[in-house]
């Protein structure tokens, strides 16, 4: 007798715990940066709740004979009328938990590439994809909603009152809605390959990141084996609990993935703690570094930056006019995490010396920078009439 209670079980004893260790090393990948949190978190958060949802209803079921036959477990007082009316109210909470789960964890990622790629030609891209999401989130709540008028004929009713109350057959839903997901995790996955692939990284950043996103393509494997099960499913079957067994398995892994997705190209600060010598933590480049050197230059009049010339002891005095001022040890995340960064890219000169105003204040045998002048510049655009 065929039974797939254990792929269902394991499905969902893998890939869920593999979710919420993501989601979690996510909100604390978020607290070590501190940029706080943003709404992609929210919508990873809700994916991820999706997935739990999903999971539990697919437990309950189990214990009404999911992925066994419908003969099975039937007795007086749980005729197979009974079994087959939990059945279908089981697909219906399953395809509502189902839609949530993936269009968030959509969200949740293209939230993050409208942070990342904030000055890229894909922010275009982006906001389609987005805006297809969107609809087919809302066209499958919708149709799951309103599939049987009234939506109890979906599972109160015989097969031939079905086939009447309800205008859309539960086998066109599935393969359609599916379809069209897949096909939107594909163009998701596609995008930051493309955009990763022009930026001038090492080699092994470059595949480290194009790796992150890439995970995504075990949802597009996973999102395939649904369609497969979808095409297969019959509305007019007698045996649902069996046909659903394999297509709840894949859901849930798929579902899982998604959000695992979503969170795992958020969590270079975590390896940053946990692999602190690997190839996926080293900095590729700084953008921005803060340069206090301990100078020890008397402070004369001033450097004439023009006339000087790189010396050994000039680059160690401070006094050089090529120190450097950005260096690859002390800049903000590079790209795996450059969202996480708020403040730009940056260069900040400081001196412990800054309360002196001339070499007359100046006492001690020791050296700073001194501003002679200040000048502010403000240029703001002016679209007057003519």
């Amino acid at each position: 007798m065929r039974d797939d209670t254990p792929n269902i079980i394991a499905s969902a004893a893998i890939t869920l715990p593999l979710a919420t260790l993501a989601l979690i090393a996510r909100l604390i990948a978020r607290r070590i940066t501190k940029a706080g949190y943003g709404i992609d978190d929210a919508f990873s958060v809700v994916g991820w709740l999706g997935s739990v949802a999903l999971m539990t209803n697919g437990m309950i079921w189990i214990t009404d004979g999911l992925g066994k036959p419908m003969e099975n477990g039937l007795t007086d007082d749980f005729t197979f009328y009974d079994k087959n009316r939990l059945a279908w109210i089981h697909m219906w909470t399953t395809s509502f938990t189902y839609t949530f789960a993936i269009a968030f964890s959509k969200f949740a990622i293209l939230a993050f590439y409208w942070r990342l790629f904030q000055f890229s030609d894909i922010r275009i891209p982006i906001q389609v994809l987005s805006c297809i999401t969107v609809a087919w989130f809302l066209l499958r709540l919708f149709m799951v909603c309103l599939q049987c008028l009234p939506l109890t004929a979906l599972w109160d009713g015989t097969q031939e009152e079905r086939a009447a109350k309800c205008h859309i057959k539960e086998s066109t839903f599935f393969f359609s809605t599916v379809l069209t997901h897949v096909l939107i995790d594909c163009a998701i996955l596609i995008l930051p390959a493309i955009e990763v692939g022009k930026l001038h990284l090492p080699k092994g950043q470059k595949f480290a990141v194009i790796a992150l996103f890439a995970f995504g393509a075990m949802t597009c494997l996973a999102s395939i084996f649904v369609l497969i099960e979808s095409f297969k499913f019959e509305s007019d079957s007698k045996e649902m609990t069996l046909q659903m067994g394999l297509h709840y398995a894949w859901s849930i892994a798929e579902c899982n993935f998604a959000v695992i997705a979503a969170c795992l190209p958020m969590l270079r600060p975590v390896a940053r703690r946990v692999l602190p010598g690997s190839f996926l933590t080293s900095n590729s480049g700084g953008q921005s570094t803060q340069f206090s050197a301990p100078f020890n230059a008397p402070f004369s009049n001033g450097i004439r930056l023009t006339g000087v010339s790189k010396t050994r002891s000039r680059e160690n005095d401070g006094g050089s006019s090529t120190h450097e001022l950005a260096s690859n040890s002390g800049g903000p995340p590079d790209i795996y995490d450059m969202a996480e960064w708020p403040h730009g890219t940056q260069t900040t000169i400081s001196s412990p010396f800054r309360k002196y105003t001339s070499a007359k204040d100046y006492e001690s045998g020791e050296a700073g920078i001194r501003v002679n002048e200040e000048t502010d510049i403000s240029v703001q655009r002016r679209d007057d009439q003519v």
